[in-house]
């Protein structure tokens, strides 16, 4: 009780100090890249709108072009399943040196050991990456903190694990490079009590299971009987499915109903309650006859113990922000504890995919990016050091947070092509890795 009241106090002081903050002196056009700066603030000309005219060699971040740009909203109606292998990692359970940063958009920590390494990523042939960091995105309002949304739901914060190429012995040079930099972003919750520190269960991120109390269905009908279905009382011997929605997501027991042309749908609107239009995966073609509703599937949400103790630690010793040109710039915090991906990695490895550009300039399009199906869990003491984090203007991220809006796959924007390595009729399937309750 009285930390939270501390913790609101702080809110207000920093609040009012908030109001003397002005970007006067603020330069908006800077030729050199290495001395150009960049912010979240709405009302700065360095805000995200402005990015591409800061600098020369920022024009990727233009708001007109957006063909490859990052971050996007998933519309998982229009996904596409491929039968990818799942995420290969070597050394994934070692902990690596690494350092505590602030670079004034978001808090890293990052290594130069090279010995975590990722493979088997879509489109990237036999390469493997080297793991070089892990930050985070929030924003200035905890229900939109997330830079990626699925199906315009975002999270509180977005987590990045960023791995380069290992055919480049320089990052900047891969960054610069289509298939130079794979991130894998997780989606974020915060517990909602200090003492919350267990797993949970979510529906695909926002979404809360509710389930049908059909009676049973016409013992004549086989493939129908195996299904949660609909029937106007007790002797009724025609099966349906739930209304608007096909019989299952599984292959062979719902084919039946499906024939029959009951529960169909273009979109989500179409399908009662929870649930979602899905494509079907096993039928050839995009057309709305192919599609059908169903419920989305049971995460089990990971409370990410070690991410949440390094946040809580590390965040506080890195707040203030420090330009490079200081003095003081060239120290780091030591991570005493170390680091490694695993930290931020969910029980479940289905995951999205496409290609797409960094979220911050010079926003190069060389990503290929692995948004995670499921999400994870951190503390709230976690989520508050991060929202006291100092921006460039020394500004708390809580004020204007440190996300990208989303660039592409909202109506009327950009339809982006979105691959996943995962059936919509799989739930629970996690993969064991190492410890995954530190």
């Amino acid at each position: 009780m009285i930390s939270s009241l501390r913790f609101a106090i702080t809110l207000v002081a920093l609040a009012i100090e908030l109001i003397h903050v002005a970007c006067v002196g603020t330069k908006c056009f800077e030729p050199d890249p290495e001395k150009a700066k960049f912010n979240y603030n709405p009302q700065s000309c360095l805000s995200p709108p402005h990015w591409n005219k800061i600098s020369p060699d920022w024009g990727n971040c233009s708001t007109f072009w957006k063909f490859r740009q990052s971050p996007i909203n998933i519309q998982t109606l229009h996904t596409v399943y491929l039968p990818i292998q799942k995420l290969g990692f070597h050394n994934l359970c070692s902990r690596v040196k690494g350092k505590a940063t602030n670079n004034g958009h978001h808090p890293e920590f990052e290594t130069t050991n090279k010995k975590i390494k990722l493979f088997n990523i879509p489109g990237q042939g036999h390469d493997h990456f080297v793991f070089k960091e892990i930050h985070v995105h929030t924003g200035a309002l905890e229900t939109a903190g997330s830079e990626h949304s699925i199906d315009n739901n975002f999270t509180p914060i977005e987590v990045h694990a960023v791995f380069f190429n290992e055919q480049f012995k320089d990052s900047k040079k891969a960054k610069a490079t289509p298939g130079g930099v794979t991130v894998i972003a997780v989606q974020v919750q915060i517990a909602k009590e200090e003492l919350e520190i267990g797993d949970s269960v979510s529906l695909e991120l926002r979404d809360q299971e509710s389930l049908n109390q059909a009676c049973p269905c016409a013992p004549l009908d086989i493939a129908c009987r195996k299904e949660r279905c609909f029937c106007k009382g007790p002797n009724d011997l025609l099966c349906r499915p739930p209304q608007n929605q096909a019989c299952s997501d599984k292959f062979g027991e719902g084919l039946v109903c499906r024939a029959s042309g009951i529960g169909r749908c273009t979109g989500d609107e179409q399908c009662s309650g929870l649930k979602k239009c899905r494509r079907n995966d096993f039928m050839q073609g995009t057309q709305a006859a192919n599609n059908y509703c169903s419920l989305p599937k049971i995460c089990r949400v990971r409370y990410a113990r070690e991410l949440s103790h390094l946040m809580e630690k590390y965040y506080e010793k890195t707040r203030h922000y420090t330009p490079k040109t200081a003095p003081e710039a060239k120290k780091f915090t030591r991570i005493l504890e170390n680091i490694t991906p695993k930290d931020i990695l969910p029980y479940s490895w289905n995951y999205y995919t496409y290609t797409g550009s960094l979220t911050a300039p010079p926003c190069y399009e060389s990503v290929r990016w692995i948004v995670m199906r499921c999400p994870i869990k951190i503390s709230r003491k976690a989520y508050q050091m991060l929202q006291l984090m100092e921006d460039i203007s020394r500004t708390p991220l809580m004020a204007h947070g440190t996300r990208r809006p989303i660039q592409r796959g909202k109506s009327g924007l950009h339809r982006v092509e979105v691959s996943r390595n995962f059936l919509w009729n799989e739930a629970q399937d996690e993969t064991a890795f190492c410890d995954v309750n530190q």
